[in-house]
C-alpha cells in the first residue's frame, strides 16, 4: 500500500519533502524505491481483471 501511495502522490506532483513527511523515511533512496512509474501500469497484462 505504501508504494502505491508514494507512487499516486508523486504522480500528482508532491515534492520529496512531502513524499517524505508521509512515508517518514529519511532517505531519499528508500522513498525512490517506493515509487514506480506509471508507465509500468499501463497496457498492463492483468488491466481488465480488476
Amino acid at each position: 500500500m505504501r508504494a502505491g501511495v508514494l507512487t499516486s502522490a508523486a504522480e500528482a506532483g508532491a515534492g520529496v519533502p512531502k513524499l517524505l513527511e508521509v512515508s517518514r523515511h529519511r532517505s531519499l533512496d528508500t522513498v525512490s524505491g517506493y515509487v514506480r512509474s506509471a508507465e509500468l501500469f499501463k497496457d498492463h497484462a492483468g488491466a481488465g481483471l480488476l
